[in-house]
């Protein structure tokens, strides 16, 4: 299996709205650590899906609640299809920042 190890996306902020972060390569990816940072003084939560867009069946983190001022690692092994495109939503708009790192396998 060829790929290099790299930040797939971010850190960027988070949206109170269900949108796209990562469109894997048609080769394919394989995600290894979320990093959620949350920027505020008040707890965040966020939601992880694969899909187009984030429901109860696709989701992977679903409402996981991120402490004021504190940051969450989620070491992980999941590996991403060419159409599995990762959807974000945050339970506050821009209270928290996501980075997503894993192997593209291009």
């Amino acid at each position: 299996m060829a790929g290099s190890v790299k930040r797939l996306y971010g850190p960027a902020a988070v949206t109170a709205g269900n949108v796209a972060v990562y469109d894997p390569p048609a080769a394919g990816a394989i995600l290894t650590e979320i990093l959620v940072t949350n920027v505020t003084g008040t707890a965040a939560t966020i939601t992880l899906a694969i899909g187009t867009t984030a429901t109860p069946a696709n989701c992977f983190l679903n409402g996981i609640s991120v402490p004021a001022s504190d940051t969450l690692r989620i070491p992980i092994y999941l590996p991403l299809l060419d159409a599995d495109v990762i959807n974000v939503i945050g339970g506050i708009a821009s209270a928290l920042n996501l980075t997503l790192s894993g192997v593209d396998l291009t």
